[in-house]
């Protein structure tokens, strides 16, 4: 498994050996109601059934992100107050799971793109701890809402498509065009710190700094 496959392709699975399973089930009990021939397969012994599935072909998963901020043209610290993602997901085979990753990926685009900075000095990490490490927590958090765009075309189970990692590559790239549109200063290395963008700001043209 890896990212964003485990619906399309464990579930492939899962469901390709279901209905090998019911085969099997039709196969030496037909006509039975389905408690029945399972029972009857319980008491004949093991019963092995495997499930395959390969990487699928098929349409893949779409995406759009917006971001409002502010910035603080004194010390250029972002504040975001609005995200909306417009994800095209397929079928959602399991709701509550799909929106918790996708809002997930949101929180954990902020912490990329504002605050996650790993330092190095010399290839040694420079305060490897939490205190330094700054995450997002419930305050850094927008108001977020996720727009889903179903359709039974994905390549996975129910036509499925991946859901993962939508949403947590997207915050980056629409903070730093909306500071851009807001300053008129663009960054091009993460996080977009107040730093950076106060620096940004003092080197434009026009800058009194």
């Amino acid at each position: 498994v890896g990212g964003s496959r485990v619906t399309p392709i464990i579930g492939g699975a899962a469901l390709d050996g279901a209905a090998k399973l019911r085969d099997y089930l039709e196969t030496n009990s037909p006509g039975l109601p389905i408690g029945d021939q399972l029972s009857r397969a319980s008491i004949a012994g093991d019963v092995s059934i495997l499930g395959e599935s390969t990487n699928p072909s098929g349409d893949h998963s779409s995406t759009a992100c917006f971001v409002d901020l502010s910035v603080d043209k004194e010390t250029g610290a972002v504040a975001i107050s609005r995200c909306v993602a417009i994800v095209d997901v397929g079928t959602i085979v399991n709701p509550i799971s799909a929106m918790g990753q996708l809002v997930g990926g949101i929180a954990a685009g902020i912490g990329m793109g504002l605050m996650e900075e790993l330092e190095l000095d010399d290839g040694v990490v420079i305060g490897g701890n939490l205190s330094d490490y700054k995450l997002p927590s419930m305050k850094d958090m927008p108001d977020i809402k996720v727009v889903l765009i179903e359709s039974d075309v994905g390549a996975g189970p129910f036509g499925a498509k991946s859901v993962g990692e939508l949403t947590n590559s997207l915050i980056a790239p629409a903070v730093a065009g909306a500071v851009r549109s807001s300053c008129g200063v663009s960054i091009h290395s993460l996080p977009i710190t107040a730093q950076k963008i106060y620096a940004a700001m003092q080197e434009a043209p026009g800058s009194p700094g």
